[in-house]
């Protein structure tokens, strides 16, 4: 589980970046256009499989909230778990 709270970089309006302590960098951005209002996503790279969960919150500071407590919930699984793309 997390021990401090994340910290999240504004890229713009509705776009906003944290880095998991796997290093995972993880985006959540606004999908107004979409069922649901925010999208929590992270790239595939050489060491991870890429990764999405859509978020229903409809304001930025509880979808940031649902974010971090899903990355928490995540951390519990073993660590060669392969996350399922949403």
């Amino acid at each position: 589980m997390r021990s401090a709270p994340l910290k999240w970089k504004t890229l713009d309006r509705t776009t906003f970046q944290t880095t998991w302590h796997d290093g995972r960098t993880w985006t959540l951005k606004a999908t107004p256009e979409g069922k649901y209002p925010w999208a929590l996503f992270t790239d595939e790279n050489s060491k991870h499989p890429g990764a999405a969960i859509e978020i229903g919150n409809r304001e930025m500071t509880a979808a940031r909230h649902n974010a971090e407590s899903w990355l928490d919930q995540a951390s519990l699984l073993p660590s060669d778990h392969q996350y399922r793309v949403w």
